[in-house]
């Protein structure tokens, strides 16, 4: 199962950005944490993806800087066994395995920009290079392939069910 989250609202910098602010305000993230869960509570399926804009974790430009997203979906994701979330916003290739955490985080946000990297502990894999993420899901595996512009596979891991 697929779920996607509308996650600028959960940013609370927006509200005070006027390019954003008038739009996030009307948004009720409530309302959008409350069927998240309910869906997750229901959800019968074999795998449990959330796609979202916003990184929970990054190596990237703005690492330390997303305790909003943190707060919002860590708890949620580790109560109904979320098994990865999806994501961009920064733009790089990433893969994370939060320390502690179920859930795998996977940043694919190189389409149009590659931006510096650093390491982080939960950072499995990170680059700086246009690409995208390829995932092949079975009932019992998922293997996930970073690839460059290239077509070069830079990373693979396979999760196991």
């Amino acid at each position: 199962e697929v779920l996607f989250i509308d996650t600028s609202p959960f940013q609370t910098d927006y509200y005070t950005n006027d390019d954003y602010g008038p739009k996030v305000s009307t948004q009720d993230t409530g309302a959008q944490k409350t069927w998240l869960t309910n869906a997750l509570q229901k959800s019968t399926a074999t795998w449990k993806f959330v796609v979202g804009h916003h990184t929970l974790y990054t190596a990237g430009k703005r690492i330390g800087k997303t305790q909003d997203m943190i707060n919002a979906f860590q708890d949620i994701f580790e109560k109904y066994h979320v098994d990865a979330y999806f994501c961009g916003h920064e733009h790089q290739l990433e893969y994370d395995e939060p320390s502690g955490m179920h859930f795998h985080q996977i940043i694919s946000g190189t389409g149009s920009e590659a931006t510096p990297v650093t390491s982080a502990p939960y950072a499995k894999f990170v680059a700086s290079d246009h690409g995208f993420v390829s995932v092949n899901v079975t009932e019992k595996e998922m293997l996930v392939q970073f690839i460059n512009a290239d077509g070069k596979i830079l990373y693979s891991v396979t999760i196991e069910k």
